[in-house]
C-alpha cells in the first residue's frame, strides 16, 4: 500500500480522493473514476510505501499530458492551491428559489472557495440602515417589491418589474462595495441573488477582469414550482409567498435574461444539477486559464520588442 504525506500526517492513497480531485477540475464523474482508477495502478507501478500530494498530481499531470491537454494545464493550479485566480469574484444571478444557493456552495467546495455572499444578506443590512419611508421597496421581497411603489399606470404583469428593478438598484450599491473590496483584497468570493442585475450594476465593476458574472436559469416552470414546494416541505416558511407569487418571480427572470443576453453575460439553465455545476466549473476553469495565457503572451510579446530593440542598438 503506497501512503500519501499531506503535510499534516500520513494517508492511505485513495482513488476516490483522487476522483473527487478530477471532479474538481471540470471532468464528469463518471470519467473521473475511471480514470482515478488507472491513476491507482501508476502509483502501485512505483512501488513506493510514500509518495508526496504533489508527487501524485505532477505524475497525474504527466499522464494526462498524454491523454488529454486540457485537464494537464488546470492541474499545475490545483497545487498552487488557485493563488494564480487571485483576485476573482464569481457572480451568480438568477431568479428566487431555482437552486442558486446550492450551486454556489458546490462551487465553493469545488475551488475551496469559503467566501460566499447573498444579495439578500446585503439587502437585510440596507433595510437595517435606511428606513421604510426613505427606501420602500427595501421592505419588500424582491418578487413583490412593487407594492412599495405607484404601479397603477401600468399593466399587472409589468408591475413586478418595475418594482424589482427599483429594488435591485438600491442592492447595487452594496454588491459593488462588496466586489471592490474582494479585487481589493485579492480574494476569491462567490456573491449569488437575484440582485445581481446586469445593466444595473456598473459596467466598469463587471468588466473587471478578476470578475466573473454567470445568470443562471430554469427554463421550466413546472421545475421552478416543485423545488419551492421542496423548499416548503422543508419547513421553508417563505415557500407559500414563492408558491403564491411565481408569476411574477417567472416574469422577473424573462427580465434576467433579457438584461443578460443585452450584456453578453453567459446564461445557463440549471434544471439539470448535476450537468449545470459541470458546467458552471468548465466556464470558470476556461476562462481563468484563457486570461492567464494571454497575460503570458503579452509578457512574450513585450519581451520580444524589448529584445528586438536591444539588437537594433548593438547595430
Amino acid at each position: 500500500m503506497t501512503y500519501v504525506h499531506t503535510g499534516s500526517g500520513r494517508i492511505p492513497y485513495s482513488t476516490g480522493y483522487m476522483a473527487n480531485t478530477l471532479i474538481s477540475i471540470g471532468m464528469p464523474p463518471e470519467r473521473a473514476y475511471r480514470d482515478a482508477y488507472s491513476i491507482s495502478l501508476l502509483v502501485d507501478d512505483l512501488d513506493k510505501e510514500e509518495l508526496t500530494t504533489d508527487e501524485i498530481m505532477l505524475l497525474t499531470q504527466k499522464w494526462y499530458e498524454k491523454k488529454d491537454a486540457k485537464y494537464a494545464k488546470r492541474i499545475p493550479f490545483l497545487l498552487k492551491k488557485y493563488k494564480q485566480f487571485r483576485p476573482m469574484v464569481i457572480l451568480l444571478g438568477g431568479v428566487t428559489g431555482i437552486g442558486k444557493s446550492t450551486i454556489a456552495q458546490q462551487l465553493g467546495s469545488n475551488f475551496g472557495i469559503k467566501s460566499i455572499l447573498g444579495s439578500d444578506l446585503i439587502r437585510e443590512v440596507l433595510r437595517v440602515t435606511l428606513s421604510k419611508n426613505l427606501m420602500p421597496t427595501l421592505h419588500e421581497s424582491s418578487y413583490r417589491a412593487h407594492r412599495a411603489l405607484d404601479t397603477s399606470f401600468l399593466p399587472a404583469k409589468s408591475r413586478a418589474v418595475l418594482g424589482f428593478e427599483a429594488q435591485s438598484r438600491q442592492v447595487a450599491v452594496g454588491i459593488e462595495s462588496a466586489i471592490e473590496q474582494a479585487i481589493r483584497d485579492d480574494e476569491i468570493l462567490i456573491i449569488e441573488g437575484v440582485h445581481l442585475v446586469p445593466g444595473i450594476l456598473k459596467k466598469k465593476i463587471i468588466e473587471n477582469k478578476a470578475v466573473f458574472f454567470l445568470m443562471l436559469t430554469l427554463s421550466d416552470e413546472e421545475t421552478h414550482r416543485s423545488r419551492l414546494t421542496i423548499r416548503e416541505a422543508k419547513g421553508d416558511s417563505r415557500s407559500e409567498a414563492y408558491l403564491k407569487y411565481i408569476i411574477n418571480m417567472r416574469k422577473i427572470q424573462e427580465y434576467l435574461i433579457e438584461q443578460a443576453q443585452h450584456n453578453n453575460v453567459k446564461i445557463i439553465d440549471i434544471e439539470n444539477d448535476e450537468e449545470a455545476i459541470l458546467n458552471i466549473i468548465n466556464s470558470v476553469w476556461n476562462w481563468k486559464i484563457n486570461q492567464i495565457e494571454q497575460k503570458k503572451l503579452k509578457l512574450e510579446e513585450k519581451k520580444k520588442k524589448a529584445n528586438s530593440k536591444k539588437k537594433k542598438k548593438l547595430y
